[in-house]
Protein backbone atom coordinates (compact mmCIF):
# COMPACT_ATOMS: atom_id res chain seq x y z
CA UNK A 1 0.00 0.00 0.00
CA UNK A 2 2.84 2.47 0.80
CA UNK A 3 4.55 1.61 -2.51
CA UNK A 4 1.41 2.46 -4.42
CA UNK A 5 1.19 5.86 -2.72
CA UNK A 6 4.76 6.77 -3.61
CA UNK A 7 4.27 5.79 -7.22
CA UNK A 8 1.00 7.62 -7.42
CA UNK A 9 2.55 10.74 -5.91
CA UNK A 10 5.37 10.71 -8.44
CA UNK A 11 2.97 11.01 -11.36
CA UNK A 12 3.29 7.43 -12.72
CA UNK A 13 0.27 5.30 -13.76
CA UNK A 14 0.51 1.98 -11.88
CA UNK A 15 -1.38 0.04 -14.63
CA UNK A 16 1.08 1.26 -17.32
CA UNK A 17 3.97 0.36 -15.08
CA UNK A 18 2.67 -3.21 -14.76
CA UNK A 19 2.49 -3.51 -18.56
CA UNK A 20 6.06 -2.19 -18.91
CA UNK A 21 7.19 -4.77 -16.31
CA UNK A 22 5.64 -7.68 -18.20
CA UNK A 23 7.16 -6.48 -21.51
CA UNK A 24 10.61 -6.08 -19.95
CA UNK A 25 10.37 -9.56 -18.36
CA UNK A 26 9.48 -11.17 -21.71
CA UNK A 27 12.33 -9.30 -23.43
CA UNK A 28 14.75 -10.48 -20.74
CA UNK A 29 13.54 -14.11 -21.15
CA UNK A 30 14.09 -13.96 -24.92
CA UNK A 31 17.68 -12.89 -24.42
CA UNK A 32 18.52 -15.85 -22.13
CA UNK A 33 20.48 -18.78 -23.55
CA UNK A 34 18.85 -22.20 -23.98
CA UNK A 35 21.11 -23.67 -21.29
CA UNK A 36 19.96 -21.09 -18.70
CA UNK A 37 16.32 -21.64 -19.69
CA UNK A 38 16.70 -25.41 -19.25
CA UNK A 39 18.27 -24.85 -15.86
CA UNK A 40 15.41 -22.60 -14.75
CA UNK A 41 12.82 -25.13 -15.96
CA UNK A 42 14.57 -27.87 -13.94
CA UNK A 43 14.57 -25.69 -10.82
CA UNK A 44 10.86 -24.97 -11.26
CA UNK A 45 10.14 -28.68 -11.71
CA UNK A 46 11.98 -29.54 -8.50
CA UNK A 47 10.10 -26.82 -6.61
CA UNK A 48 6.79 -28.17 -7.94
CA UNK A 49 7.75 -31.77 -7.05
CA UNK A 50 8.72 -30.73 -3.51
CA UNK A 51 5.43 -28.86 -3.17
CA UNK A 52 3.50 -31.97 -4.23
CA UNK A 53 5.38 -34.11 -1.71
CA UNK A 54 4.59 -31.71 1.09
CA UNK A 55 1.02 -31.27 -0.08
CA UNK A 56 0.39 -35.05 -0.54
CA UNK A 57 1.69 -36.96 2.51
CA UNK A 58 2.55 -40.64 2.02
CA UNK A 59 -0.08 -43.10 3.26
CA UNK A 60 0.66 -44.82 6.53
CA UNK A 61 2.18 -48.30 6.49
CA UNK A 62 -1.17 -49.73 7.60
CA UNK A 63 -3.09 -47.97 4.81
CA UNK A 64 -0.41 -49.04 2.31
CA UNK A 65 -0.95 -52.73 3.10
CA UNK A 66 -4.70 -52.41 3.51
CA UNK A 67 -5.01 -51.04 0.00
CA UNK A 68 -3.17 -54.12 -1.30
CA UNK A 69 -5.35 -56.44 0.75
CA UNK A 70 -8.62 -54.88 -0.43
CA UNK A 71 -7.43 -54.88 -4.03
CA UNK A 72 -6.45 -58.54 -3.70
CA UNK A 73 -9.79 -59.55 -2.20
CA UNK A 74 -11.81 -57.66 -4.78
CA UNK A 75 -9.87 -58.57 -7.92
CA UNK A 76 -9.41 -62.24 -7.08
CA UNK A 77 -13.14 -62.81 -6.70
CA UNK A 78 -13.94 -60.89 -9.88
CA UNK A 79 -11.29 -62.55 -12.06
CA UNK A 80 -11.31 -66.21 -10.94
CA UNK A 81 -13.60 -68.42 -13.00
CA UNK A 82 -15.23 -69.97 -9.90
CA UNK A 83 -13.79 -68.62 -6.63
CA UNK A 84 -16.23 -70.33 -4.27
CA UNK A 85 -16.04 -73.95 -5.41
CA UNK A 86 -14.02 -74.85 -2.28
CA UNK A 87 -14.48 -71.99 0.21
CA UNK A 88 -17.62 -70.02 1.11
CA UNK A 89 -17.95 -66.28 0.64
CA UNK A 90 -18.45 -65.89 4.38
CA UNK A 91 -15.21 -67.75 5.19
CA UNK A 92 -13.26 -65.73 2.65
CA UNK A 93 -14.61 -62.36 3.84
CA UNK A 94 -13.99 -63.29 7.47
CA UNK A 95 -10.32 -64.10 6.73
CA UNK A 96 -9.86 -60.79 4.90
CA UNK A 97 -11.45 -58.81 7.74
CA UNK A 98 -9.33 -60.58 10.38
CA UNK A 99 -6.12 -59.81 8.50
CA UNK A 100 -7.20 -56.21 7.94
CA UNK A 101 -7.72 -55.70 11.68
CA UNK A 102 -4.42 -57.38 12.56
CA UNK A 103 -2.23 -55.37 10.14
CA UNK A 104 -1.17 -52.67 12.70
CA UNK A 105 0.27 -55.41 14.96
CA UNK A 106 1.99 -57.39 12.21
CA UNK A 107 5.38 -57.18 10.54
CA UNK A 108 5.56 -56.92 6.75
CA UNK A 109 6.45 -60.58 6.18
CA UNK A 110 3.57 -61.67 8.41
CA UNK A 111 1.15 -59.62 6.30
CA UNK A 112 2.52 -61.18 3.10
CA UNK A 113 2.14 -64.69 4.51
CA UNK A 114 -1.38 -63.77 5.63
CA UNK A 115 -2.34 -62.62 2.13
CA UNK A 116 -0.79 -65.73 0.59
CA UNK A 117 -2.91 -67.81 2.95
CA UNK A 118 -6.06 -65.98 1.81
CA UNK A 119 -5.24 -66.75 -1.83
CA UNK A 120 -4.65 -70.42 -0.93
CA UNK A 121 -8.19 -70.60 0.50
CA UNK A 122 -9.54 -70.70 -3.07
CA UNK A 123 -8.38 -74.34 -3.18
CA UNK A 124 -6.82 -74.22 -6.64
CA UNK A 125 -3.05 -74.80 -7.08
CA UNK A 126 -2.89 -72.44 -10.05
CA UNK A 127 -4.32 -69.61 -7.94
CA UNK A 128 -1.43 -68.37 -5.87
CA UNK A 129 0.56 -65.33 -4.80
CA UNK A 130 4.20 -65.42 -5.90
CA UNK A 131 6.62 -64.50 -3.12
CA UNK A 132 10.42 -64.78 -3.28
CA UNK A 133 11.10 -66.19 0.17
CA UNK A 134 14.61 -66.72 1.53
CA UNK A 135 15.54 -70.16 2.86
CA UNK A 136 17.80 -71.73 5.43
CA UNK A 137 20.70 -73.68 3.84
CA UNK A 138 18.75 -76.93 3.87
CA UNK A 139 16.72 -78.82 1.28
CA UNK A 140 14.13 -81.33 2.35
CA UNK A 141 12.25 -84.00 0.42
CA UNK A 142 9.06 -85.75 1.37
CA UNK A 143 8.86 -89.53 1.21
CA UNK A 144 6.23 -91.92 2.56
CA UNK A 145 8.34 -92.19 5.74
CA UNK A 146 8.80 -88.46 6.36
CA UNK A 147 10.86 -85.37 5.51
CA UNK A 148 14.56 -86.01 4.89
CA UNK A 149 17.52 -83.70 4.27
CA UNK A 150 18.80 -84.16 0.71
CA UNK A 151 21.08 -81.09 0.42
CA UNK A 152 22.82 -78.58 2.67
CA UNK A 153 26.11 -76.72 3.12
CA UNK A 154 29.27 -77.95 4.86
CA UNK A 155 28.35 -76.47 8.25
CA UNK A 156 25.27 -78.71 8.47
CA UNK A 157 26.50 -81.83 6.65
CA UNK A 158 25.43 -84.04 9.54
CA UNK A 159 21.81 -83.54 8.52
CA UNK A 160 22.26 -85.25 5.12
CA UNK A 161 20.10 -88.35 4.84
CA UNK A 162 18.52 -87.74 8.25
CA UNK A 163 14.81 -87.40 8.99
CA UNK A 164 13.45 -84.07 10.27
CA UNK A 165 11.48 -84.60 13.48
CA UNK A 166 11.06 -81.13 15.02
CA UNK A 167 11.40 -77.40 14.24
CA UNK A 168 11.88 -75.16 17.27
CA UNK A 169 9.48 -76.46 19.92
CA UNK A 170 7.05 -77.94 17.40
CA UNK A 171 7.05 -81.52 16.12
CA UNK A 172 7.23 -81.85 12.36
CA UNK A 173 3.60 -82.90 11.83
CA UNK A 174 2.31 -79.95 13.85
CA UNK A 175 4.58 -77.68 11.83
CA UNK A 176 3.15 -79.19 8.64
CA UNK A 177 -0.40 -78.57 9.86
CA UNK A 178 0.45 -74.87 10.43
CA UNK A 179 2.31 -74.43 7.14
CA UNK A 180 -0.13 -76.17 4.80
CA UNK A 181 -2.67 -73.33 5.06
CA UNK A 182 -0.24 -71.12 3.10
CA UNK A 183 0.15 -73.56 0.18
CA UNK A 184 -2.19 -73.36 -2.82
CA UNK A 185 -3.27 -76.93 -3.58
CA UNK A 186 -6.14 -79.22 -4.41
CA UNK A 187 -4.85 -82.48 -2.92
CA UNK A 188 -2.66 -83.85 -0.15
CA UNK A 189 0.11 -85.11 -2.46
CA UNK A 190 0.95 -81.62 -3.73
CA UNK A 191 0.77 -80.26 -0.21
CA UNK A 192 3.37 -82.73 1.02
CA UNK A 193 5.68 -82.11 -1.91
CA UNK A 194 5.52 -78.30 -1.64
CA UNK A 195 5.68 -78.19 2.14
CA UNK A 196 9.27 -79.50 2.04
CA UNK A 197 10.52 -76.09 0.85
CA UNK A 198 8.11 -74.07 3.02
CA UNK A 199 9.50 -75.81 6.12
CA UNK A 200 12.87 -74.10 5.65
CA UNK A 201 11.52 -70.61 4.85
CA UNK A 202 12.25 -68.29 7.84
CA UNK A 203 9.43 -65.83 7.04
CA UNK A 204 6.81 -68.59 6.98
CA UNK A 205 8.14 -70.37 10.08
CA UNK A 206 8.12 -67.10 12.03
CA UNK A 207 4.73 -65.91 10.74
CA UNK A 208 3.15 -69.26 11.66
CA UNK A 209 4.67 -69.09 15.19
CA UNK A 210 6.90 -72.13 14.64
CA UNK A 211 10.14 -70.21 15.24
CA UNK A 212 10.54 -67.15 17.51
CA UNK A 213 12.86 -65.34 15.08
CA UNK A 214 14.01 -65.50 11.46
CA UNK A 215 17.79 -65.09 11.65
CA UNK A 216 18.33 -68.50 13.24
CA UNK A 217 16.27 -71.63 13.70
CA UNK A 218 16.77 -74.88 15.58
CA UNK A 219 16.03 -78.05 13.60
CA UNK A 220 16.00 -81.55 15.13
CA UNK A 221 16.86 -84.67 13.14
CA UNK A 222 16.99 -88.43 13.54
CA UNK A 223 19.70 -90.40 11.74
CA UNK A 224 19.57 -93.96 10.37
CA UNK A 225 20.52 -95.35 13.81
CA UNK A 226 17.62 -93.47 15.47
CA UNK A 227 19.99 -91.03 17.17
CA UNK A 228 18.50 -87.56 17.56
CA UNK A 229 20.48 -84.35 17.23
CA UNK A 230 19.84 -80.62 16.82
CA UNK A 231 21.33 -78.13 14.37
CA UNK A 232 21.11 -74.36 14.75
CA UNK A 233 20.63 -73.09 11.19
CA UNK A 234 21.47 -69.49 10.31
CA UNK A 235 19.74 -67.62 7.51
CA UNK A 236 22.31 -67.10 4.70
CA UNK A 237 23.70 -63.60 4.21
CA UNK A 238 24.34 -64.29 0.51
CA UNK A 239 22.98 -66.42 -2.30
CA UNK A 240 24.48 -69.87 -1.93
CA UNK A 241 26.45 -70.89 -5.01
CA UNK A 242 25.73 -74.30 -6.54
CA UNK A 243 29.28 -75.39 -5.71
CA UNK A 244 28.60 -74.86 -1.98
CA UNK A 245 25.77 -77.39 -1.81
CA UNK A 246 26.43 -80.92 -0.56
CA UNK A 247 24.02 -83.51 -1.97
CA UNK A 248 22.76 -86.85 -0.78
CA UNK A 249 23.25 -89.18 -2.45
CA UNK A 250 26.58 -87.85 -3.67
CA UNK A 251 26.52 -88.16 -7.46
CA UNK A 252 30.33 -88.19 -7.53
CA UNK A 253 30.26 -91.43 -5.55
CA UNK A 254 26.97 -92.94 -6.70
CA UNK A 255 25.60 -92.56 -10.26
CA UNK A 256 22.10 -91.08 -10.33
CA UNK A 257 19.32 -93.55 -11.20
CA UNK A 258 17.81 -93.22 -14.65
CA UNK A 259 14.77 -91.23 -13.51
CA UNK A 260 16.97 -88.50 -11.96
CA UNK A 261 19.63 -88.23 -14.68
CA UNK A 262 17.94 -85.67 -16.93
CA UNK A 263 14.94 -84.35 -15.02
CA UNK A 264 15.62 -80.79 -16.27
CA UNK A 265 15.47 -81.88 -19.94
CA UNK A 266 11.96 -81.42 -21.34
CA UNK A 267 11.80 -84.77 -23.15
CA UNK A 268 14.23 -87.58 -23.88
CA UNK A 269 14.35 -91.36 -24.30
CA UNK A 270 16.83 -94.17 -23.85
CA UNK A 271 16.92 -97.74 -25.12
CA UNK A 272 17.38 -100.29 -22.31
CA UNK A 273 18.74 -103.04 -24.48
CA UNK A 274 18.95 -105.82 -21.89
CA UNK A 275 15.23 -105.60 -21.14
CA UNK A 276 14.06 -104.71 -24.69
CA UNK A 277 12.57 -101.53 -23.22
CA UNK A 278 12.34 -97.97 -24.47
CA UNK A 279 12.24 -95.51 -21.57
CA UNK A 280 10.69 -92.11 -22.40
CA UNK A 281 10.76 -89.33 -19.82
CA UNK A 282 8.40 -86.41 -20.49
CA UNK A 283 9.22 -83.63 -17.99
CA UNK A 284 7.67 -80.51 -19.45
CA UNK A 285 4.73 -79.92 -21.81
CA UNK A 286 6.71 -77.42 -23.83
CA UNK A 287 8.50 -77.41 -27.17
CA UNK A 288 12.29 -77.37 -27.36
CA UNK A 289 13.33 -74.94 -30.08
CA UNK A 290 16.24 -77.08 -31.27
CA UNK A 291 14.16 -80.28 -31.29
CA UNK A 292 10.40 -79.76 -31.80
CA UNK A 293 8.32 -82.46 -30.16
CA UNK A 294 6.92 -83.68 -33.47
CA UNK A 295 10.41 -84.48 -34.75
CA UNK A 296 11.35 -85.99 -31.39
CA UNK A 297 8.28 -88.28 -31.51
CA UNK A 298 9.25 -89.45 -35.01
CA UNK A 299 12.70 -90.42 -33.73
CA UNK A 300 11.18 -92.20 -30.73
CA UNK A 301 8.74 -94.23 -32.84
CA UNK A 302 11.49 -95.03 -35.33
CA UNK A 303 13.40 -96.57 -32.45
CA UNK A 304 10.32 -98.44 -31.29
CA UNK A 305 9.83 -99.87 -34.78
CA UNK A 306 13.45 -100.69 -35.63
CA UNK A 307 14.80 -101.88 -32.29
CA UNK A 308 11.94 -104.33 -31.81
CA UNK A 309 11.33 -103.22 -28.24
CA UNK A 310 8.90 -105.24 -26.16
CA UNK A 311 8.06 -102.52 -23.66
CA UNK A 312 7.54 -98.73 -23.74
CA UNK A 313 7.63 -96.78 -20.48
CA UNK A 314 6.38 -93.18 -20.29
CA UNK A 315 7.64 -91.46 -17.13
CA UNK A 316 5.63 -88.38 -16.04
CA UNK A 317 6.92 -88.14 -12.46
CA UNK A 318 8.66 -84.78 -13.02
CA UNK A 319 6.11 -83.28 -15.43
CA UNK A 320 5.00 -79.94 -13.95
CA UNK A 321 2.78 -78.93 -16.88
CA UNK A 322 2.71 -76.51 -19.78
CA UNK A 323 0.73 -77.03 -23.00
CA UNK A 324 -1.17 -80.31 -22.78
CA UNK A 325 -1.81 -80.34 -26.56
CA UNK A 326 1.84 -81.03 -27.41
CA UNK A 327 1.60 -84.74 -26.49
CA UNK A 328 -1.52 -85.55 -28.52
CA UNK A 329 0.28 -86.56 -31.80
CA UNK A 330 2.33 -88.99 -29.69
CA UNK A 331 -0.86 -90.56 -28.31
CA UNK A 332 -2.13 -90.94 -31.88
CA UNK A 333 1.16 -92.62 -32.81
CA UNK A 334 0.73 -95.09 -29.95
CA UNK A 335 -2.69 -96.09 -31.21
CA UNK A 336 -1.13 -96.87 -34.59
CA UNK A 337 1.18 -99.45 -32.93
CA UNK A 338 -1.02 -102.20 -31.45
CA UNK A 339 1.98 -104.40 -30.57
CA UNK A 340 3.09 -101.76 -28.05
CA UNK A 341 -0.30 -100.29 -27.14
CA UNK A 342 -1.48 -103.24 -25.10
CA UNK A 343 -1.43 -104.29 -21.46
CA UNK A 344 1.92 -105.57 -20.34
CA UNK A 345 3.79 -103.64 -23.03
CA UNK A 346 2.85 -100.00 -22.40
CA UNK A 347 3.41 -98.39 -18.99
CA UNK A 348 2.98 -94.89 -17.52
CA UNK A 349 4.69 -93.73 -14.31
CA UNK A 350 3.05 -90.96 -12.25
CA UNK A 351 3.73 -89.38 -8.86
CA UNK A 352 3.23 -86.31 -6.67
CA UNK A 353 5.36 -84.26 -9.09
CA UNK A 354 2.91 -84.98 -11.93
CA UNK A 355 1.02 -81.70 -12.00
CA UNK A 356 -1.20 -79.45 -14.11
CA UNK A 357 -0.97 -80.37 -17.82
CA UNK A 358 1.13 -83.36 -16.80
CA UNK A 359 -1.98 -84.73 -15.07
CA UNK A 360 -4.15 -83.88 -18.10
CA UNK A 361 -1.76 -85.83 -20.35
CA UNK A 362 -1.78 -88.74 -17.91
CA UNK A 363 -5.59 -88.75 -18.01
CA UNK A 364 -5.52 -88.76 -21.82
CA UNK A 365 -3.11 -91.70 -21.86
CA UNK A 366 -5.37 -93.50 -19.43
CA UNK A 367 -8.42 -92.87 -21.63
CA UNK A 368 -6.96 -93.44 -25.09
CA UNK A 369 -4.36 -96.20 -24.58
CA UNK A 370 -4.04 -99.58 -22.87
CA UNK A 371 -1.23 -98.45 -20.58
CA UNK A 372 -0.85 -99.75 -17.04
CA UNK A 373 -0.14 -96.97 -14.53
CA UNK A 374 2.54 -97.42 -11.86
CA UNK A 375 3.81 -95.16 -9.08
CA UNK A 376 1.98 -92.82 -6.70
CA UNK A 377 -1.08 -90.53 -6.92
CA UNK A 378 -0.60 -87.31 -8.90
CA UNK A 379 0.02 -83.86 -7.41
CA UNK A 380 -3.25 -82.43 -8.77
CA UNK A 381 -6.76 -83.54 -9.55
CA UNK A 382 -7.46 -84.70 -13.11
CA UNK A 383 -10.41 -82.30 -13.13
CA UNK A 384 -8.38 -79.16 -12.53
CA UNK A 385 -8.64 -75.38 -12.70
CA UNK A 386 -6.03 -73.87 -14.99
CA UNK A 387 -5.03 -71.48 -17.79
CA UNK A 388 -3.86 -68.96 -15.16
CA UNK A 389 -3.41 -65.23 -15.65
CA UNK A 390 -1.94 -62.60 -13.34
CA UNK A 391 -2.62 -59.26 -11.74
CA UNK A 392 -0.35 -57.19 -9.49
CA UNK A 393 -1.04 -55.57 -6.14
CA UNK A 394 -0.83 -51.75 -6.45
CA UNK A 395 1.66 -51.00 -3.65
CA UNK A 396 3.84 -54.08 -3.08
CA UNK A 397 3.73 -55.18 -6.72
CA UNK A 398 3.25 -58.81 -5.67
CA UNK A 399 1.93 -61.01 -8.49
CA UNK A 400 -1.29 -62.97 -7.97
CA UNK A 401 -2.20 -65.75 -10.40
CA UNK A 402 -5.77 -66.96 -10.88
CA UNK A 403 -7.44 -69.67 -12.96
CA UNK A 404 -9.65 -68.79 -15.91
CA UNK A 405 -10.86 -72.24 -16.95
CA UNK A 406 -11.93 -75.60 -15.49
CA UNK A 407 -10.83 -78.82 -17.20
CA UNK A 408 -12.93 -81.95 -16.65
CA UNK A 409 -11.11 -85.07 -17.83
CA UNK A 410 -12.63 -87.90 -15.78
CA UNK A 411 -15.97 -88.85 -14.27
CA UNK A 412 -16.74 -87.79 -10.72
CA UNK A 413 -13.99 -85.73 -9.06
CA UNK A 414 -11.24 -87.93 -7.59
CA UNK A 415 -8.58 -86.15 -5.47
CA UNK A 416 -5.84 -87.44 -7.79
CA UNK A 417 -5.21 -89.66 -10.77
CA UNK A 418 -4.47 -93.01 -9.16
CA UNK A 419 -1.99 -95.65 -10.34
CA UNK A 420 -3.14 -99.17 -11.15
CA UNK A 421 -0.14 -100.46 -9.22
CA UNK A 422 1.02 -98.35 -6.27
CA UNK A 423 4.78 -98.28 -5.70
CA UNK A 424 5.92 -95.74 -3.12
CA UNK A 425 9.42 -94.28 -3.01
CA UNK A 426 11.01 -94.50 0.43
CA UNK A 427 13.91 -92.45 1.76
CA UNK A 428 16.01 -95.61 1.84
CA UNK A 429 15.34 -96.15 -1.89
CA UNK A 430 16.25 -92.56 -2.72
CA UNK A 431 19.50 -92.42 -0.77
CA UNK A 432 20.55 -95.83 -2.11
CA UNK A 433 19.97 -94.67 -5.70
CA UNK A 434 17.18 -97.18 -6.38
CA UNK A 435 14.06 -96.74 -8.49
CA UNK A 436 11.52 -99.24 -7.14
CA UNK A 437 8.91 -98.18 -9.71
CA UNK A 438 11.08 -98.93 -12.73
CA UNK A 439 12.30 -102.15 -11.09
CA UNK A 440 8.72 -103.27 -10.57
CA UNK A 441 7.77 -102.58 -14.19
CA UNK A 442 10.78 -104.43 -15.58
CA UNK A 443 9.76 -107.54 -13.64
CA UNK A 444 6.02 -107.18 -14.33
CA UNK A 445 4.33 -110.13 -15.92
CA UNK A 446 0.98 -109.52 -17.64
CA UNK A 447 -1.77 -111.79 -16.37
Amino acid sequence: MQLQLVIAGSGFDPDKLAVYYVLLTKLAWLTLSMRIKAYLYAVLALILFAFLLVGSPRPSREDWWRKDLRYLATELLVRHVNPFFSVTREEFDRAVDELDKAIPLMKDHEIVVGMKQIVAMIGDPHTDMAVEFSYYPLRLQWFKDGYFASATTSAYRRSLGSRLVQIGNMDVESAYAAIKTVISHDNENWLRKQSASFMVAPAILHAKKILPQMERGQFFFEDAKKNRFALDLARPTHKIDSSEWLLAPDEAKMPAPLYLKKKDVYYWFEHLQNSKTLYFQYNRCQEVETLPFGKFAEELFRSVDTLLVNRLIIDLRHNSGGNSGILWPFIVGLNNRPTINQKGHLFVIIGSGTYSSGVLNAAELQEHTHAIFFGEPTGARPNVYGEPRQFYLPNSGLAVSYSTKHFKRVKDDPPALMPDVTVELTAADYFAGRDPVLDRILTYQAK
